[in-house]
């Protein structure tokens, strides 16, 4: 199995990221980027994992992490996976309020890259 990480900018938080975290490291994310909680929704003693986990996810609110995606894939005739998966985020800071725009792409590396080998095609 290789590890290939994708990603090592700014990203919005994905669900895998917060899935395993406790309600206390959860509230570490948001206290890492207090000013984009929003107004309206309490934090206090009584909000759970489900609501921090809904904030931290709703990318109209800005919360990122400088944690690379990271894609694992299996070498093997049967969990051979010829595809990249790449996230990328762009944040246009040229108009105020700053633009932010995310996309996925998945780009067929099965002809332009063999690992095992060494050697592009």
């Amino acid at each position: 199995m290789a590890t290939t990480t994708l990603n090592c900018t700014p990203r919005p938080y994905e669900a895998s990221d917060l899935m395993s975290l406790k309600r206390s490291e959860l509230l570490e994310l948001v206290e890492r980027q207090r000013s984009c909680w929003p107004e309206d929704v309490p934090l206090n003693t009584k909000t759970n994992k489900t609501q921090l986990r809904t904030v931290l996810l709703d990318r109209r609110h800005g919360f990122t992490t400088m944690q690379p995606r990271v894609q694992t894939c299996f070498h093997g005739d049967i969990d051979y996976d010829p595809f990249a998966f790449l996230h990328v985020y762009v944040e246009d800071t040229r108009f105020m309020p700053t633009f932010k725009s995310s996309a996925d792409i998945v780009v067929n590396v099965e002809n332009t890259f063999r690992g095992d080998q060494g050697q592009g095609v």
